[in-house]
């Protein structure tokens, strides 16, 4: 039973991940990690095709900084899961 919230949260970080990579269509994956100057914080490695414009890059670390913000205002649990973890949009 233990193992039951943390299944949940991987989930909902699961679905986060889901909805940015069918909101952003040029996303092709991202790595988040902890911020040198505040462990509260996140940053985000991306990796875009075709690399867009910087203002594009902007918005889309934006979307992706408050989705996942967003995730660990409601399930503070999450922000351990994110850190150092890597997503990689799926082709089929």
């Amino acid at each position: 039973m233990h193992d039951a919230p943390l299944h949940a949260l991987e989930a909902d970080i699961s679905a986060v991940a889901e909805a940015l990579f069918r909101r952003l269509p040029t996303l092709i994956g991202f790595s988040v990690r902890e911020s040198d100057e505040n462990d509260a914080e996140l940053q985000f490695a991306v990796s875009m095709y075709p690399e867009p414009a910087h203002e594009e890059r902007s918005v889309v670390l934006g979307e992706i900084a408050q989705a996942l913000q967003e995730l660990m205002d409601e399930a503070p649990g999450a922000g351990p899961l994110l850190r150092a973890r890597t997503f990689a949009r799926t082709l089929h």
